[in-house]
């Protein structure tokens, strides 16, 4: 069933003030959402959003002629109603500071009243107990309406009394704040009496029923509330509500972590706060006694002090048997000019003291170097660590260019990586470099350098240092390992090539003799006995490969010569020669040498033939093996020590591997080239040594 509506100019006046509040409880939640739970800004949220509630309501009271549709609306005025009286009270302790008032249990019982009202409003109809009434036609300017008019019985005179009160004291508590502000926020007290005030003197009038000018029908309230919103607006943008809040000096005083103690003109204490009782040990008994005699160990700051003056120390004190640290800072007291006392301020330095001795011990028992330099590189700090790492003291190097104690080929690249630092502030990095020990030894050190120039505890670029030197010791030997570990793989992949590959070969010929000689070719035994000493050539060579990978043994200093003739007899024929053209001393693992000068011979043997003529000779830092054979192609000479590579079909081809093997484990470098006959010449280089006179 449609709902017949009204319309009158009223309810433009309560449009526009609904808007103005509803503005302003955007604006305070947009406080909330921004400064967190606050008590001053929950109220002032709770003040506007309760008259929105109270002229929206009224507003579709007016504009709907229903008997049900206007309880409904009647009842949650008084939500609107409440809300704004008990909010004003709330709002004027938060903002004066009583914050401690508001619990939660002493807003509970402040609000019962108030939801009670609600219930009893809703059920109106069924007890009357807040008015009687009933619709009755009004015309005038305002045009035809059809109005309920009510008549106000007793329990609701009583809740007027109670709500109105309370907003009064809530105003008063504002006005007694205000006498004894600051300006600024005498303003904004001052704006927000003025505004509540109108509000709340419009809605006595109306409950009286004492409106002046107009019908009682007619609800001024929202004027009110339009008026409240402007002054709260001024408020807002000229005195900045509710972005400054006053904060109530008691609050302040006793939320100190600090202890303050007042003390009269002759030195008596007049008052001191709880933190003060604490970090003391103490009560406010205390209160009128000398400070001599009740707080001793404040006593000496006091005497020195002088008024006109601010006279900073460090006290002990001891609670309970511990030790506590105290820094106290003494004042003048002022009125009018006139001296009135001192000021004693106690801030418990306890823990500071803890972790500034903890942090002293730490430095100077630390692993770690620290120094603080400032940008051209003076040094103006060392820690006590400096001489356990480096042996030199630390007062030695206070003043030095850091820069010196660095390996001249790691500093140039640390002084870059140091001035790109200097102009990035709160900037580090970290290097590692050398720099020698007391002793001239040179250190490996990683540090980290942090500018800290801004830091006016620092004013300059901390290095923290420490020694690295056997951690790059286990690098190197690591590296060292790692390679002999690639070597000895490769040596295993080799040996597996030579015995799947070439051990084959004799194996396949031996068996198929064998199948020969079972059926009566005697002949084929000796063809089997050449498989096998064949095979047994190739696991010499094998293993022999396998022993060079090995590190050398102990080198002693040896006779080029001398090396080359035992060699030489072990595997030369009697065709065959060898010429020492020159004969040179150097250090090498003899019996290593032995098998290289053997591997060449035979190589030499195998290759040109019984009646091959050897010259060995050497100079300064190598030696030389050459033969006057038909010498080797230059096309294969960067494969010649490759394992398994050799052109005569009876050889192995580890030879010369074996060669290369023994020079590399003595740190040699090998290279193949032509003899001035034009056969295969093996030189080897970095060796070390002088020449030696020739035996004749």
């Amino acid at each position: 069933m449609p709902v017949e509506i009204q319309l009158t100019s009223l309810l433009l006046i309560y449009a526009a003030s609904a808007a103005l509040t509803l503005s302003l409880t955007l604006y305070g939640l947009s406080q909330l959402r921004t400064k967190g739970w606050d008590y001053t800004v929950v109220s002032f949220v709770g003040i506007v959003l309760s008259g929105t509630i109270w002229t929206v309501s009224r507003l579709f009271e007016l504009l709907f002629v229903s008997e049900a549709l206007s309880r409904f609306w009647l009842t949650i005025i008084y939500i609107g109603y409440g809300g704004a009286t008990m909010s004003a009270l709330f709002f004027g302790l938060a903002f004066a500071g009583h914050k401690k008032l508001l619990t939660r249990r002493n807003v509970a019982l402040i609000l019962v009243l108030p939801v009670l009202a609600v219930f009893i409003a809703g059920t109106n109809q069924y007890h009357e107990l807040f008015w009687t009434g009933e619709f009755t036609q009004h015309s005038g300017w305002w045009g035809d309406l059809l109005i309920h008019e009510r008549a106000y019985e007793l329990p609701f005179q009583l809740y007027l009394i109670y709500t109105v009160g309370g907003a009064l004291l809530g105003l008063y508590i504002l006005m007694r704040m205000a006498i004894g502000s600051p300006n600024v926020y005498r303003q904004q007290v001052l704006a927000i009496i003025l505004g509540a005030g109108s509000a709340l003197f419009f809605g006595v009038s109306f409950g009286l029923e004492r409106q002046p000018f107009v019908p009682q029908f007619v609800d001024l309230v929202p004027i009110g509330f339009a008026l409240m919103g402007l002054c709260f607006a001024y408020a807002i943008f000229q005195y900045s509500m509710l972005d400054l809040v006053p904060v109530a000096r008691d609050t302040v005083i006793e939320s100190m972590r600090d202890g303050y103690v007042v003390l009269d003109t002759d030195d008596r204490i007049v008052d001191l706060n709880n933190a003060a009782t604490e970090v003391l040990g103490t009560d406010n008994d205390v209160v009128g006694e000398p400070i001599e005699s009740a707080l001793p160990a404040c006593a000496s700051v006091i005497n020195s002090h002088e008024h006109g003056n601010r006279t900073e120390d460090e006290i002990t004190v001891e609670i309970d048997g511990e030790q506590r640290f105290l820094l106290a800072n003494v004042s003048s007291l002022h009125e009018n000019d006139r001296l009135i006392g001192r000021l004693l301020l106690l801030r418990d330095v306890t823990d500071r003291r803890a972790v500034q001795r903890r942090y002293q011990a730490l430095i100077e028992n630390s692993s770690d170097l620290i120094l603080v330099v400032e940008p051209d590189g003076t040094i103006t700090y060392a820690s006590p660590s400096v001489e356990n790492v480096t042996g030199v003291s630390p007062e030695v190097l206070i003043g030095r260019n850091a820069y010196e104690l660095i390996h001249p080929e790691d500093r140039g690249e640390f002084r870059a990586a140091f001035d790109d630092l200097v102009e990035s502030p709160g900037g580090r990095f970290r290097r590692e470099y050398r720099s020698p020990d007391a002793d001239g030894n040179w250190l490996h050190l990683e540090a980290s350098v942090w500018n800290l120039l801004d830091n006016p505890f620092v004013e300059g670029l901390v290095v923290n240092a420490r020694e690295i030197t056997d951690r790059k010791e286990r690098e190197r030997e690591i590296r060292q390992k790692n390679r002999q570990l690639e070597q000895a793989n490769q040596q295993l992949e080799q040996f597996a090539g030579v015995i799947s590959h070439d051990l084959r070969n004799p194996i396949n010929v031996a068996k198929g003799h064998l199948d020969l000689a079972q059926e009566g070719h005697e002949e084929s035994f000796e063809k089997v006995e050449s498989s096998l000493e064949r095979m047994e050539a190739i696991i010499d060579d094998v293993l022999e490969l396998a022993r060079q990978g090995r590190e050398i043994g102990e080198t002693e200093s040896v006779a080029l010569e001398d090396r080359a003739m035992t060699a030489w007899d072990h595997v030369a024929t009697d065709e065959a020669t060898l010429v020492v053209d020159e004969s040179i001393e150097f250090a090498a693992d003899p019996d290593r040498l032995l098998q290289l000068f053997e591997n060449l011979f035979r190589n030499a043997h195998e290759h040109v033939g019984d009646d091959v003529t050897v010259h060995v000779g050497g100079a300064d830092g190598m030696f030389y093996v050459e033969d006057d054979g038909p010498g080797i192609p230059t096309e294969q000479r960067e494969n010649v020590f490759d394992p398994g590579h050799t052109t005569n079909q009876d050889g192995t081809g580890l030879g010369l591997s074996i060669v290369n093997e023994i020079a590399r484990a003595h740190g040699w470098e090998t290279a193949v080239t032509e003899s001035d006959s034009g056969g295969a010449r093996f030189e080897f280089h970095d060796i070390g040594g002088h020449p030696a006179r020739m035996e004749n």
